[in-house]
């Protein structure tokens, strides 16, 4: 073969190879663009979506929290926030130098500025901006600075029900309370919150505003916000007299197990969390366990009388002391000899309480306690619970079970407490504590909607009645809650003062007591049993001389308020009293049409008005936003006030009013 045709033919050769590889080249890019195109590529899509979206992390919108009448205790309102975009940004501290002559950065200057000087492409500069600021920057006409719509919860009445409600973070993530149980139902379901980017990377397009997520439900509480207030006001009181490291109170509707009202102190605002220790946020009402002390000797009192021991048999109480085994009990200071059972009740007595548990028995009294619900969770529908400690089974050493006749070996919390004296008021039964109310969709329709449920009966109502009997007479001259008694209404309820455990688990800490009251109101037809306990009080520590006096301020300040007519005397409203509503038409004007409102001044005063002639509803409602202590006097209508119409009250200055019934 001569070599032009070997030429020829390596040519052809080469440039079928070269052929078929770029066929196959070819036809494995069709067949590859078929395949992206005609089948699902979620991983292609992701990819896109990264280069033209992005999601940046905002506040969205959340529903509303209101109480039992509706008022408002926790909104969304719609903020600017503003941004930078550091691909755009050409100098980042001639920028911030700009925005801080508007709006002060302080220590936060230096770590924005890294940000807008970095490679990213989003960097916050001030989020939640207050009122007229953007507008001001936006002014400024910066480069690469925007604002973002957000959502800012806001809690309208600061302290108030704070650890109820619980907080929210900036990104509208719920930290703690009915805030983070009810997330589901409160938060937004419009989560896409992505913004679009050109092609340089560069953000353009906020497709979500706060106005577009209406998607949110409503969570209506038990509480009442007067009420709440009015027991808040008795539980900063009683904080700052005492010295006391905590102090808390509930109100419980015993009918129903609704909880109107609970508050402890220390607490914290809501709208600024992060200024406080996260232990002001606990709600100790459910949280705390603590031992009772001498008011669990009502329960051994109302198991005895439900094992059909006779109030009228005595007790021989040994002149005020008894030895079990190695131990030594006594009561406080006191020598009795044979006392009956409201006797027992009525002085606290520790060896009466042992002599009524022995004669009933171990085994009787662990099980009626666990009627009483002590050592379980009430369920209330509320986090964080605690059960207390209880040994149910009664296997008790004998200086045990005379311990936990008068309410030491044994830890209970305070609704646990409240609860169980709650089923006393209302014929034995048990109540489910529950503070949520009802949950409407953002389309109107109930989703959920609580129902008074009787966990079991405690007592036989015939018993319970017996027993309010004997409470009555703790209030009574001659009993440790006299402090407790009120001159507007009957009131009935038990003192406690128990030592507390030393940390160690040593025995008890010297000079440290949980003080308590609980009781019920009024004591002919029971509407609510409070609970207050004051823990580790400075100086005077007695339960009825340190908790008695702010169940009596709660009691008389609630039952007025729910129009419960005084005891022989009726309140009688003065005739601008306002219906139900708290923002109802003439509310706020007497009958001649003067204005009934405290005035804001700039410097953080009001100027008091005239509150003559009206009722103590009328004025709490007036008061229950100021941050000013108000202590009352006496019942019907306002005769006097102090300081007087038209003067200045500084911030926790004391107002006080007087009442006394129209002639």
């Amino acid at each position: 073969m001569r070599a032009g045709e070997r030429s020829d033919r390596s040519l052809r050769l080469r440039l079928l190879v070269v052929g078929g590889i770029l066929a196959l080249g070819f036809g494995i890019v069709i067949v590859r663009s078929l395949h992206l195109h005609l089948m699902p590529q979620g991983n292609l899509q992701w990819i896109a979506e990264k280069q033209y979206n992005a999601v940046i992390p905002m506040a969205q919108r959340r529903g509303k929290i209101v109480d039992a009448r509706g008022r408002e205790l926790a909104v969304s309102v719609p903020v600017k926030s503003v941004f930078a975009d550091p691909t755009v940004i050409l100098d980042a501290a001639a920028a911030l130098g700009a925005i801080e002559s508007i709006l002060p950065l302080g220590k936060e200057r230096s770590r924005i500025e890294r940000r807008m000087t970095s490679h990213g492409k989003f960097a916050w500069i001030k989020r939640g901006l207050a009122p007229g600021v953007a507008d001001k920057i936006e002014a400024l006409n910066i480069p690469g600075i925007h604002f973002i719509e957000e959502s800012r919860r806001v809690y309208p009445n600061g302290e108030l029900a704070s650890q109820l409600l619980g907080a929210v973070g900036y990104d509208a993530e719920p930290l703690a309370g009915l805030e983070l149980t009810y997330d589901r139902y409160l938060r937004t379901t419009a989560r896409m919150m992505t913004y679009r980017r050109d092609a340089r990377g560069r953000i353009y397009f906020s497709p979500v505003g706060f106005d577009a997520q209406q998607n949110v439900g409503t969570v209506q509480l038990t509480i009442d916000k007067i009420i709440q207030y009015v027991t808040e006001q008795a539980v900063q009181r009683s904080a700052e007299e005492t010295e006391a490291a905590s102090v808390m109170a509930v109100v419980v509707e015993v009918s129903t197990g609704r909880i109107l009202a609970m508050a402890s102190r220390p607490t914290f605002d809501p709208n600024v969390y992060y200024k406080y220790p996260q232990s002001s946020w606990r709600n100790r009402i459910v949280t705390d366990m603590y031992e009772p002390g001498s008011i669990f000797k009502v329960l051994v009192a109302s198991a005895a009388i439900d094992g059909h021991i006779p109030p009228s048999d005595t007790f021989d109480c040994e002149h005020g002391s008894i030895r079990i085994g190695n131990a030594v009990l006594r009561d406080h200071g006191a020598s009795y000899g044979l006392l009956s059972m409201p006797e027992i009740i009525k002085v606290s007595s520790n060896i009466g309480a042992y002599k009524i548990a022995r004669r009933l028995g171990k085994d009787a009294v662990a099980q009626a306690l666990g009627r009483f619900g002590i050592g379980a969770k009430s369920t209330i529908d509320f986090p964080g619970e605690t059960a207390g400690m209880f040994r149910a089974d009664g296997a008790w050493q004998p200086v045990e079970f005379a311990t936990i006749a008068f309410g030491q070996g044994v830890a209970v919390t305070p609704l646990q407490m409240a609860m169980a004296f709650a089923a006393i008021a209302n014929g034995g039964r048990l109540m489910r504590p529950y503070v949520v109310e009802r949950i409407v969709d953002h389309e109107g329709a109930v989703v959920y909607s609580a129902q008074p449920t009787v966990r079991q009966q405690a007592i036989a109502s015939e018993t319970a009645m017996t027993v309010r009997a004997m409470l009555r007479g703790v209030v009574e001259p001659g009993g440790t809650g006299t402090l407790a008694a009120s001159s507007l209404y009957l009131v009935a309820g038990k003192t406690g003062t128990a030592q507390k455990a030393r940390t160690d688990g040593k025995g008890y800490a010297p000079g440290k007591y949980f003080s308590s009251f609980v009781g019920l109101a009024p004591f002919e037809a029971p509407r609510i049993a409070v609970f207050v306990g004051v823990d580790e009080p400075r100086g005077r520590y007695y339960g009825g001389t340190v908790a008695g006096p702010v169940f009596r301020s709660i009691v008389e300040a609630t039952l007025q308020y729910l129009e419960v007519p005084t005891t022989g005397a009726p309140i009688i409203l003065a005739k601008d009293a306002p219906s139900s509503s708290p923002s109802a038409p003439g509310e706020g004007v007497n009958e001649s049409g003067d204005e009934r409102q405290f005035h804001a001044l700039l410097d953080g005063d009001v100027v008091v008005p005239n509150l003559r002639g009206l009722s103590v509803r009328h004025v709490l409602r007036l008061v229950h936003e100021l941050n000013v202590p108000v202590t009352f006097a006496g019942s019907g209508v306002v005769i006097a006030q102090k300081p007087g119409a038209g003067e200045r009250v500084g911030e926790r200055s004391p107002l006080h009013v007087e009442f006394a019934m129209p002639q």
